[in-house]
């Protein structure tokens, strides 16, 4: 079994620093929800792009050519555009 520091210095590596992408997430998060109509979404949609804000921190901070983060990103896109 993984020590769980062990874990943080591989999402580390791979994502950049915890700290620098909780503040780009909650910044494009923030930005979304100046927008008019962000409080007439579901709660589903907005998690959905929360996902995807805090995967785009992730492509930002750290290792911008992970295949799996972008396939996360189209996945959320696709619970999105699924949503009534």
């Amino acid at each position: 079994m993984v020590a769980i520091d062990e874990t943080i210095k591989i999402r580390e590596k791979d994502y950049g620093k915890f700290e620098n992408n909780a503040v780009i997430s909650q910044k494009l998060k923030e930005v979304a929800r100046e927008g008019k109509t962000y409080s007439k979404l579901s709660f589903q949609k907005k998690e959905a792009l929360d996902m995807i804000f805090h995967k785009i921190a992730r492509l930002v901070s750290g290792d911008g050519e992970r295949k799996d983060t972008l396939h996360d990103i189209v996945g959320y896109a696709k619970l999105l555009e699924g949503l009534e």
